[in-house]
């Protein structure tokens, strides 16, 4: 007689299948937390289904909604591949916050400074001082990670909140619109140093920047000597240092490009959107961004997509403030979505498989017989 039992078995890494279910599996879950939570508030099916439509149906289903969400995913899809590329190498870029915000920062400066130039002109000026204020946001982390051995993720997050102090004082004084009647706001953009929409559509033309920066960082990384590096180093720093790159030099590198990815997309937030700093330009970009390419798998293909999942989710989160529910909850199904599919991602390493074992019983009976 034989029983049978469960076996668990560790594999080197799930297959690309697996790990779609696994996202698959993991959003299905947060959403059906959300409709538990809902219930467990008090609130009937009907309200919980009325919440749902605002969440999802609204956000990806409706015609407006769908524009509001490509809007709202451009400076995630930018801020994600600067994010990605610095996870690629294990170098934990938390700063995209700051770095959005700095990158805001440098070009609203050179539009304040030069507002009399031609749009040829001031454009790609404004374009330069946003990458080499992320940039150089992103440096003040990765020089003492590179010569110090600093760890770079208290350092990036604690300069997010210099980041915001930094851009508050900016609005509230030296660049303070004259014109505002004395209330707190920077002057609005020259008219030349905005970004059009997409051949007349409500769409920004911020999304097609995006989607380049997607072609670039898919080459860098995959068809580059650079790219290579960056790969290795990710894999393994010691073996690196053995193959004969400079790992010291790319972390400062990799971290410059993060930033200059987040700064790209702080201007293109303000060129196309707010058209004036602001200090909740950014409205928590940067940390929805790691979770993107946590999700995303540092793929530029998946990092266009749970962008525009997320910003989806954002927009929801606007919808439902007229059912009654405060925006946060958007925050929270972020929340549950990274926790269960990091959970259900985690199974796909693990094999399970039912295997038949003899009783001791039976074995000794045969040998007596």
């Amino acid at each position: 007689m034989s029983k049978k039992r469960l076996v668990i078995e560790k594999r080197a890494s799930g297959t690309s299948g697996s790990l779609l279910l696994a996202q698959f599996v993991g959003i299905l879950l947060a959403i059906l937390t959300t409709v538990i939570f809902f219930l467990a508030t008090g609130r009937s099916v009907g309200q919980t289904l009325n919440i749902l439509n605002s969440l999802i149906v609204q956000s990806f289903f409706s015609y407006y909604g769908i524009i509001d969400t490509i809007n709202k995913a451009i400076p995630l899809i930018i801020t994600s591949l600067g994010i990605s590329i610095a996870f690629r190498m294990k170098l934990w870029n938390i700063g995209g916050e700051g770095q959005i915000m700095m990158g805001a920062l440098g070009s609203a400066g050179i539009a304040i400074a030069f507002p009399n130039l031609s749009g040829v002109v001031l454009v790609p000026l404004m374009i330069l001082g946003a990458i080499v204020c992320g940039a150089t946001w992103a440096l003040l982390a990765a020089i003492p990670r590179a010569y110090l051995n600093v760890n770079e993720t208290i350092f990036t997050l604690m300069l997010n909140y210099v980041a915001v102090i930094l851009v508050t004082h900016m609005v509230h004084g030296p660049w303070r619109d004259k014109d505002a009647l004395g209330f707190p706001i920077a002057p609005i953009l020259p008219t030349q140093g905005t970004l059009p929409t997409i051949f007349g559509s409500p769409i920004q033309m911020g999304f097609i920047i995006g989607l380049i920066l997607c072609v670039v960082y898919w080459l860098v990384l995959t068809r580059s000597r650079w790219g290579y590096e960056i790969r290795v180093i990710g894999e393994s720093t010691e073996s690196a240092r053995y193959a004969g790159i400079d790992v010291r030099k790319n972390i400062l590198y990799v971290l410059a490009a993060s930033g200059a990815f987040a700064g790209l997309a702080g201007w293109s937030e303000l060129a196309s959107n707010t058209h004036r700093l602001e200090v909740n330009l950014s409205s928590g970009y940067g940390y929805t961004a790691i979770i993107i390419a946590w999700l995303a798998r540092m793929n530029s293909a998946g990092v266009i997509a749970m962008s525009i999942f997320m910003a989806g989710v954002l927009v929801g989160g606007t919808n439902v403030r007229a059912d009654g529910v405060p925006a946060a909850v958007a925050v929270m199904i972020q929340g549950c979505i990274l926790l269960f599919v990091l959970a259900c991602d985690r199974l796909t390493h693990y094999r399970f498989r039912i295997e038949e074992i003899k009783s001791e019983v039976s074995e000794k009976g045969s040998d007596t017989i």
